[in-house]
C-alpha cells in the first residue's frame, strides 16, 4: 500500500494561474519594501536632525525589513512561479536569512515602543542616562543576537524533509518549500512566542502612552521623540489627537501579526489549510513593506528631508544639514555617552524665567542672559516641541532677546536657551503660555422672550484661549443662575421662562479667565441687558351699554394687554351667519342706531404671537316691529283639512300677542298670551270658517297688527286604475290597484263584467284599494271595473286581464345510436292555452329543421312534435333544440320563447389511432423518450402500449381511455424494437405502431487471446474482441510500432506462425461514429534456442582462472612459512670494507 511520501511532487504543485498570481505580489512587495526601507535608511544617516535613538531602533527594523523584502521574497517569487527548488544548502541559508530578518523586525518594534514610553512618562534624567551611546548600540546587537540564538538550534539540526502536498500544509511546511525555517517546531513556536510577547509589550507601551500623555501632534510626534537635554515632565492636554494616533499603531501591528500567530500555533497541532495560510502569510508580509510609511508619515523633519533630496539640494550643494556619511557620522545616530554629565556640570548662571505668559496680539520680548560670563556669550535658541519659534532673535554679549511682533495662540511652546561661555554649556527651559480674552460677552435671546414658555439665552464668548480656563456665569440682579465650567463650543446657553415682571428686568453674564499671571482686570469681563418679554393678547375685556333706543348711539370699548401692542378689529355677527367688519380702532361707534344694528359684536385682538377675541350681544328697544300671522299647512283649504293659525312678532322685545277673527266687522278674541308668540289650531275645517283673522302685538313702546285672509274650497273627485291592462301567466299573482283624489273619505267597490265568480282578496287603505288573486286560472281571465263614490258623486275605472299557460317544453330521444342509423326526439309541452298561438320549431344551431303550428282549444291541451334524424359520427355530441313561441300580444318577451335542448350520442369502435415518439425514433443511448398513444372512439376504451422483440411482445403500459404515455428518462440498447398502440371498446379494436433505434458507441469491450500472451516461435495466437454498441463497429488491430493495420468484421483475429518480430504492445481499436474504444496489450514471442558444441574457448577461460588461483595461494602459502622460520638475504657490500 502507498505511503504518504510516494505521492509525486507534481500532484502536489499549485496551478499555474495561482502561482503566477503569489509570484507578482511578492515581487510588488519586494520593489515597495526595498525602496522604502532604503529611503528611511539613507535620510536618517545623512541628515543630522533625524540621528535620534528612536531613529537608530527605526534604522534597525528597516535593515531586518530588507533581509525579508530585499532578499527572500524576490528568491522566493522566482521559486513560486517556476515551481522549481533551490539546492538545500542555498534553500536553508535563505530561510535563515528571513526566520533573522523576521524575529530582529518584531524586537525592533518593541523597542521603539519601549523608548517613546520612557520618553513620555519617565523623567529627562531617567531617558538620558538608559539611552546613552553604549547601552543603545546593546540593544540593537541583542536583538540581533537573541534572533541568532533561536536560529541555531534549527541551523544545527535540520533534514530535508518528504515532500508533501500543498493542500495538507501544516505549521512544518508553511510555504510548501521543501527546506524551511519553520519546519521545526521549536522555529515555529519561537516564532509564534516572539509575535505574541512584541505584541504584548507595543500594546501596553502605547496604551501607557495614550492614558499619560493626550497632546496635540502638532506638538510632541508620536513619529519622531527627539533626543534633548530637559524634557517637560507633563504636556498640555488640550488637542487629544494623538491618542488615536497611538491607537492607530497599535491596531495595525495587532491586524498584521495577530492572523499568523493563530495560525503557527495552530499548525503545531493539527494541519491548516494552504488558502488560509498563504492569506495570513501575505498579510504578515505587508509589515515588512509599511514600517518605514508607519514611523515616518507624521514625522515633519522626515517630510523635510525627503523633500530636500526630492528637489535635489544635497547634489546642488544646498545647506540641508548634510554631512559626509562616515563612521563618524553615523555614529551620532546614538546619543553622547557624556550628555548627562555635560547636563550636570553648572558654572554660571543663565538667567531665563520658567513660565512666561503672553497675551495674543501683544508685541512682546523673552531675554536668557548669562551675566556672570567674562566673555561674549553664544546662545542657542531651540524648541522642544514639533515647531517653529515664531519669533526673531537679537543677541549681545551677555544677553538674548526672542522678539515676538505679534503674538498667535500657536506660539505656545517649550523654548530651550543653551548658552556657552567658554568651554562650558549652559541651557535653562522655559514654558511660553499664551492667552486672549478681547471682548466683553455677547447675549443674544434676550430681546424676544415668549411669556409662560421657555426660551434660551445665548452667551458668546469670542476668541479666548485657553478656552478650557473659561468660566461663565448667568446673573439676574446679583443672583447667581447658573456656573458653566466646560470649555464651550458654541456658546454658553441658558434656558429661562419669563413672567410678565420680568419685562424691563436686567440679566448679566459674567466671563472669567482663570489662567495664572492674568491682570485682574482682564480676568473678568461682563455684559448686562434688559429683557423684553413678548407675550400674546391676554386679559381681554369689552366694556359699553348693550340695550340701546332706536335712533340713539352705541358705544363698545375693547381693553386687553400684550406685546408689542396688538391690534383691534371690531366685526358685527349678522343672524344668517355673515360677518361685516366695522372697524379696527379700540373703540366702536354707531351713530342713529336701526333695529339692524341689533345683534353680536366681537372684538377680535392679535399681535405676532396670537390672538384673543371677545364678544357682545346689542339689543336695540323699539315699539313691536315685523308682527306675522301664518296659517300652516297653507291659507286655501279643502273641506275636511286642518289648520293652524299661529301669531307672532319678532325683531324687538313683546310682552303680549292677541289672535282674533273678524267677524262682521268686529274682532273676536281666539287667543292671547304673555310673551312674543301664539297659535290655534282648527280641525276638519267646513265652508263657514273661511274669514279674516288678525294678529296684535303689543309691548310698553306700542303696538302693531296683521291680518290674514282663509279660504276653505270643496273637493274635485278624481279616480285612477292601474294597471291599464294585463296578460299574464297561468300560476302567477295578480293585483289590480285603484286610487281616488279629491276626497277626503272615498269609498270603493269592485266588479267583473265578464264573468260573475266570487272576487278574491279585497283590501282598502284610505284613498286606495287594491283587488289581489295569488294563483291565476284561466276562469280569472276578463273585464275588471272599480267604482268609488264622495258624497253625491260616483266615478268608476275599468281593465282587461287576459290568462294563458306555457309549461318549459321537454325532449326525450330514442338512445344512443350507431352511426348510420335513425335517431327519433319528441318534444312535449304540457297543458297549454290557448293552443293556436303557439309554434314548435326543431333547430340545428340556427338553422330551422321542422315547423308546427298547434290547433285551436277552449282549454288547455298538450303540443307534442316528433323529429328523425339520421346520424352520423360527425353528430357526436351535437345539440338539437326545440323552440316553443307563443304569438300573443302583450306577453313579455322573455316569457314568449322557451327552448329544450339534447345532445346526440353516437357510438363508433376506435378509429385514427396514432403513436408518436419523441423526440425520435432514432436516440442515443443514455438520452431521454417519451411515447404517446392516442385515438379516437365512443364510448371510451381500454389503451394498451406494447413492445415487440424477436417476435415477443410486452406490455408497457395499459390505461382506461383513448390516450396514454410512456416515457423512458435515459434509453438503453435493449429498448430498441417496434412499439405498437392498440386500443378497443365493445365495437371493435384499432392499433398503430412505430419502430425505435437506440444507437451507442462501443463499450464493455473485452479482449480474449489464446493460448496466451507468452508463446513460442511459429505458434498461432487467436485473438477475439467483443464490445456493446450499435450500429456494429469496426474493429481494428495495430501494432503501435508498425503501421499495419488489421480489420474485422467479428471481432475475431488470427496470427499464424508468429516470430520473435511479433512481440510487442498490440492495440485493438472499436470504433462507430458515435465513438470509440482501444484496449493495449503485449504479445511476447519467444525464440527457439539450439544448444552448439563445445569449442576450445569454453576450456581457455576456466583453465586459466583456475591457474591463477593456485598461483595466488602457493604465493600465500609461502609469506606464511617465512614469519613462523624466519629467513634472511645477503646483503652486497663492499669488498674494501670487510
Amino acid at each position: 500500500m502507498p505511503n504518504d511520501t510516494d505521492v509525486p511532487l507534481s500532484a502536489c504543485a499549485l496551478g499555474r494561474g495561482s502561482r503566477i498570481s503569489l509570484a507578482t505580489v511578492y515581487s510588488f512587495m519586494c520593489v515597495v519594501g526595498s525602496v522604502l526601507n532604503l529611503l528611511v535608511i539613507y535620510l536618517v544617516v545623512t541628515f543630522k536632525k533625524l540621528r535620534t535613538a528612536s531613529n537608530a531602533f527605526i534604522v534597525n527594523g528597516c535593515v531586518a525589513d530588507l533581509l525579508v523584502c530585499a532578499f527572500w521574497m524576490p528568491h522566493e517569487a522566482v521559486v513560486t512561479s517556476t515551481g522549481t527548488f533551490l539546492v538545500i544548502g542555498y534553500q536553508a541559508f535563505k530561510e535563515a536569512l528571513l526566520f533573522l530578518g523576521i524575529t530582529v523586525s518584531l524586537l525592533s518594534h518593541s523597542l521603539i515602543a519601549v523608548n517613546r514610553y520612557v520618553l513620555i512618562t519617565k523623567t529627562p534624567a531617567v531617558y538620558q542616562s538608559l539611552y546613552q551611546k553604549r547601552n543603545t548600540e546593546w540593544m540593537i546587537a541583542g536583538s540581533w543576537l537573541i534572533s541568532l540564538g533561536s536560529l541555531l538550534p534549527w541551523i544545527t539540526s535540520f533534514r530535508y524533509p518528504p515532500e508533501r502536498c500543498r493542500d495538507t500544509e501544516d505549521a512544518s511546511f508553511p510555504k510548501g518549500t521543501s527546506v524551511s525555517v519553520l519546519s521545526s517546531r521549536f522555529a515555529a513556536g519561537t516564532l509564534a512566542f516572539t509575535i505574541i510577547g512584541q505584541t504584548w509589550v507595543v500594546v501596553y507601551c502605547y496604551f501607557k502612552i495614550f492614558r499619560r500623555v493626550q497632546t496635540s501632534v502638532k506638538r510632541v510626534s508620536i513619529l519622531n521623540f527627539q533626543i534633548v537635554n530637559n524634557l517637560p515632565y507633563s504636556f498640555p492636554r488640550k488637542d487629544k489627537r494623538l491618542g488615536f494616533y497611538v491607537l492607530a499603531v497599535c491596531f495595525i501591528f495587532i491586524l498584521t501579526t495577530e492572523p499568523i500567530f493563530w495560525v503557527l500555533v495552530a499548525g503545531l497541532f493539527a494541519p491548516v489549510p494552504v488558502v488560509l495560510w498563504t492569506s495570513t502569510w501575505i498579510v504578515f508580509c505587508t509589515i515588512f513593506v509599511s514600517n518605514p510609511f508607519l514611523y515616518t508619515w507624521k514625522n515633519e523633519e522626515f517630510r523635510k528631508s525627503f523633500r530636500s533630496v526630492m528637489r535635489g539640494d544635497f547634489l546642488r550643494g544646498s545647506t540641508v544639514g548634510v554631512e559626509p556619511i562616515t563612521i563618524n557620522t553615523i555614529s551620532h545616530i546614538f546619543p553622547r555617552q557624556n550628555s548627562r554629565r555635560a547636563f550636570l556640570v553648572v558654572s554660571h548662571v543663565l538667567d531665563l524665567p520658567s513660565n512666561v505668559l503672553f497675551k495674543v496680539g501683544d508685541r512682546r520680548n523673552l531675554t536668557c542672559s548669562m551675566s556672570s560670563c567674562p566673555e561674549k556669550v553664544k546662545f542657542v535658541w531651540r524648541s522642544l516641541e514639533d515647531k517653529p519659534l515664531f519669533a526673531a532673535i537679537k543677541s549681545q554679549d551677555k544677553e538674548s532677546v526672542l522678539i515676538f511682533d505679534n503674538v498667535m495662540k500657536d506660539l505656545e511652546n517649550s523654548i530651550v536657551c543653551k548658552a556657552t561661555c567658554q568651554k562650558e554649556t549652559k541651557q535653562a527651559t522655559t514654558k511660553i503660555k499664551v492667552y486672549s480674552f478681547p471682548s466683553n460677552p455677547v447675549i443674544s435671546g434676550y430681546d424676544r422672550l415668549k411669556l409662560g414658555e421657555e426660551n434660551i439665552l445665548g452667551c458668546e464668548v469670542s476668541s479666548v484661549y485657553p478656552s478650557e480656563f473659561l468660566k461663565v456665569q448667568w446673573l439676574y440682579e446679583d443672583k447667581v443662575l447658573q456656573t458653566h465650567e466646560e470649555e464651550p463650543e458654541r456658546g454658553v446657553h441658558y434656558k429661562f421662562t419669563p413672567s410678565s415682571e420680568d419685562d424691563g428686568k436686567s440679566i448679566t453674564c459674567r466671563a472669567s479667565l482663570n489662567v495664572d499671571g492674568i491682570p485682574p482686570d482682564e480676568k473678568i469681563k461682563e455684559t448686562s441687558v434688559n429683557m423684553t418679554v413678548l407675550s400674546a393678547p391676554h386679559n381681554v375685556k369689552v366694556s359699553g351699554m348693550p340695550a340701546v333706543l332706536l335712533g340713539s348711539s352705541l358705544t363698545l370699548t375693547c381693553e386687553a394687554e400684550g406685546k408689542p401692542k396688538p391690534a383691534f378689529t371690531w366685526t358685527a355677527l349678522k343672524p344668517d351667519g355673515q360677518s361685516v367688519e366695522m372697524g379696527k380702532h379700540q373703540d366702536l361707534f354707531v351713530h342713529n342706531v336701526s333695529l339692524s344694528d341689533a345683534g353680536t359684536y366681537q372684538c377680535d385682538i392679535r399681535n405676532e404671537f396670537g390672538n384673543q377675541s371677545a364678544s357682545v350681544s346689542v339689543v336695540v328697544q323699539a315699539p313691536p316691529m315685523d308682527t306675522l300671522i301664518e296659517a300652516s299647512p297653507q291659507s286655501i283649504l279643502k273641506e275636511g283639512d286642518s289648520v293652524s293659525i299661529s301669531c307672532k312678532s319678532s325683531g324687538v322685545p313683546v310682552t303680549r300677542v292677541v289672535l282674533s277673527r273678524r267677524v262682521d266687522g268686529e274682532k273676536k278674541e281666539l287667543m292671547s298670551s304673555e310673551g312674543a308668540e301664539t297659535s290655534v289650531p282648527l280641525f276638519s275645517v267646513k265652508l263657514a270658517d273661511s274669514g279674516v283673522f288678525v294678529c296684535e302685538a303689543i309691548n310698553e313702546y306700542g303696538r302693531q297688527e296683521t291680518t290674514l285672509n282663509l279660504t276653505v274650497e270643496a273637493h274635485l273627485l278624481e279616480v285612477v286604475l292601474t294597471p291599464n291592462e294585463v296578460v299574464l301567466e297561468r300560476g302567477s299573482s295578480l293585483v289590480l290597484s285603484c286610487q281616488a283624489s279629491g276626497c277626503p273619505q272615498p269609498k270603493f267597490s269592485w266588479k267583473n263584467l265578464s264573468n260573475t265568480p266570487k272576487l278574491r282578496l279585497i283590501e282598502t287603505d284610505g284613498f286606495q284599494s287594491q283587488l289581489s288573486v295569488n294563483l291565476v286560472e284561466l276562469e280569472d281571465e276578463g273585464t275588471y271595473l272599480c267604482e268609488v263614490t264622495c258624497g253625491s258623486i260616483k266615478k268608476s275605472k275599468q281593465t282587461e286581464v287576459k290568462v294563458f299557460s306555457f309549461p318549459s317544453p321537454v325532449v326525450t330521444n330514442s338512445g344512443p345510436s350507431l352511426v348510420g342509423e335513425i335517431m327519433k326526439l319528441t318534444c312535449t309541452v304540457q297543458e297549454v292555452f290557448p293552443a293556436n298561438l303557439f309554434q314548435i320549431l326543431w333547430m340545428d344551431g340556427e338553422r330551422i329543421k321542422l315547423s308546427e303550428i298547434g290547433s285551436f282549444s277552449r282549454g288547455t291541451t298538450n303540443l307534442t312534435s316528433v323529429y328523425s334524424y339520421h346520424v352520423d359520427t360527425k353528430d357526436q355530441d351535437k345539440s338539437i333544440t326545440c323552440k316553443v313561441l307563443l304569438e300573443m300580444h302583450g306577453v313579455p318577451a322573455a316569457q314568449a320563447v322557451k327552448t329544450a335542448s339534447t345532445t346526440l350520442s353516437i357510438h363508433y369502435p376506435p378509429r385514427v389511432t396514432r403513436i408518436t415518439v419523441s423526440p425520435l425514433t432514432e436516440l442515443k443511448e443514455g438520452e431521454s423518450m417519451k411515447i404517446s398513444c392516442l385515438s379516437d372512439g365512443f364510448p371510451v376504451g381500454r389503451t394498451v402500449l406494447k413492445r415487440v422483440v424477436d417476435g415477443i411482445q410486452t406490455e408497457l403500459r395499459a390505461s382506461d381511455g383513448f390516450e396514454t404515455s410512456f416515457a423512458i428518462p435515459s434509453v438503453e440498447l435493449d429498448d430498441s424494437g417496434i412499439y405498437i398502440c392498440e386500443t378497443s371498446n365493445k365495437y371493435g379494436s384499432h392499433n398503430d405502431s412505430v419502430e425505435i433505434t437506440v444507437k451507442a458507441p462501443p463499450r464493455n469491450m473485452t479482449v480474449e487471446i489464446f493460448p496466451s500472451t507468452d508463446v513460442q516461435e511459429g505458434q498461432n495466437i487467436t485473438i477475439c474482441c467483443r464490445s456493446v454498441s450499435f450500429p456494429p463497429p469496426a474493429v481494428v488491430l495495430s501494432k503501435l510500432d508498425s503501421e499495419k493495420n488489421v480489420y474485422s468484421l467479428d471481432g475475431v483475429f488470427l496470427l499464424i506462425n508468429l516470430t520473435p518480430n511479433d512481440t510487442g504492445l498490440y492495440q485493438i481499436n472499436v470504433t462507430n461514429y458515435l465513438g470509440y474504444e482501444t484496449e493495449i496489450f503485449n504479445i511476447n514471442v519467444m525464440e527457439k534456442r539450439v544448444n552448439p558444441p563445445l569449442d576450445w574457448n569454453d576450456f581457455l577461460m576456466p583453465a586459466t582462472y583456475l591457474g591463477v588461483a593456485t598461483a595466488m595461494l602457493g604465493v600465500v602459502v609461502y609469506v606464511l612459512s617465512a614469519r613462523k622460520k624466519g629467513s634472511y638475504d645477503l646483503t652486497k657490500s663492499n669488498p674494501s670494507t670487510v
